[in-house]
């Protein structure tokens, strides 16, 4: 008993660890999302850091179902495991088209820079700029914050700074890392579920259902009448009623006699009347042709 508890204790904890670890990787992913302006919805972003949450809080309980709601508990697990299963496959797909193709991502990041500029958006352009050491989107000269006014030229941001590359591909990878710790995060809490599910298995809402339904499935696989239906129907050999034939066959051997006149077998369990017209017409031919 106390291993058990020991063991139990042990996989809580590592599971709350990696369920923390998730949730600073989402938070991370979080603040890239808004202090860089990807083009990737905040939404998404909230999503993914309640994801680790959510999962701790449906593998463990506070408090036990009462016995009233008993009977509406598997479909009640399986609702929320169908949910949440939802839940971070939504957030898969939605992590992968903000990562591949890289060719893919140039449309939403021109969106996202010209929205800022039309928008006169200094800060975030700026902030962009400053983390990356660079100016402008494509080239330096190309929608750069400082803007261009009446006594600014284009290349205020370069000759300002002293730089000489672009923020777009720079930009694009902070989309492309950010894009991956959400997939992480995703991923790790289905790594998680599964593994409690297959593996340790936890008196939980998940585990215990998937117990269950396991359980009533090897029942019913090992039952008398599954096992009779695929069971194919032998004949049985039984050596008393071998026994009883050979010695039948061997008595009526025994009973057989040979008559000397005419070599002729006679069986006693045969009627004599049956072989009489018979012996008379053999004689008859034997006179005959003597």
């Amino acid at each position: 008993m106390s291993r058990s508890r020991a063991s139990t204790r042990l996989v809580t904890a590592v599971v709350v660890l990696v369920l923390l670890t998730l949730t600073i990787v989402a938070a991370i992913a979080l603040h890239q999302i808004q202090s860089l302006s990807l083009p990737i919805p905040k939404t998404t972003g909230i999503a993914t850091l309640l994801l680790p949450l959510l999962t701790g809080l449906t593998l463990y309980p506070s408090s036990p179902t009462p016995a009233s709601k008993k009977g509406f508990q598997p479909y009640l697990t399986l609702t929320i495991f169908t949910l949440l299963t939802i839940y971070e496959t939504v957030l898969i797909t939605l992590s992968l088209t903000s990562m591949l193709p890289p060719s893919s991502l140039t449309c939403p990041l021109e969106q996202r820079w010209q929205g800022l500029y039309s928008a006169k958006n200094a800060e975030s352009i700026k902030r962009i700029q400053d983390r990356h050491d660079c100016c402008g989107l494509h080239s330096v000269r190309d929608r750069a914050w400082p803007f261009p006014a009446k006594r600014r030229l284009v290349t205020a941001c370069a000759s300002t700074f002293k730089r000489e590359r672009s923020c777009f591909g720079l930009w694009r990878g902070n989309e492309q890392v950010t894009a991956r710790l959400l997939l992480v995060v995703a991923a790790g809490t289905i790594l998680i579920k599964m593994s409690l599910l297959l593996f340790v298995r936890p008196r939980t809402p998940w585990t215990e259902q998937y117990r269950r339904n396991t359980t009533a499935e090897d029942e019913a696989d090992d039952s008398p009448s599954a096992s009779r239906g695929q069971r194919r129907i032998e004949p049985q050999y039984h050596d008393e009623e071998a026994e009883e034939v050979v010695d039948r066959a061997h008595d009526t051997e025994n009973d057989r006699t040979i008559t000397p006149g005419n070599d002729r077998v006679e069986d006693p369990a045969m009627q004599p009347s049956s072989f009489q017209g018979h012996s008379e017409k053999r004689e008859r031919e034997r006179n005959e042709w003597a």
